[in-house]
């Protein structure tokens, strides 16, 4: 794993800023895919499971993707299937 260094003062919109610079480094695909560890993924990299404390995937709620979706968080514009 590779470290990122993002060090300059963030002038705008926080999250703007962000969505850009992730956009920049892992691209943006608007649409659900499988990433590189087969996770279905969304927009920037926003994993759709997660691990729980047993250490098995489970889905996102919806509530939180549809936060996170409202927010801009790297899943705004996408096409969900």
């Amino acid at each position: 794993m590779s470290t990122l260094n993002f060090i300059h003062a963030i002038a705008g919109n926080f999250n703007a800023e962000v969505f850009s610079f992730l956009k920049s480094r892992e691209g943006f695909v608007p649409r659900m895919y499988l990433d590189d560890k087969n996770i279905p993924t969304l927009g920037v990299g926003y994993a759709l499971v997660t691990k729980n404390s047993s250490g098995a995937y489970v889905r996102r709620p919806d509530a939180e993707l549809a936060q996170q979706m409202r927010e801009g968080k790297g899943v705004s514009n996408c096409l969900v299937i």
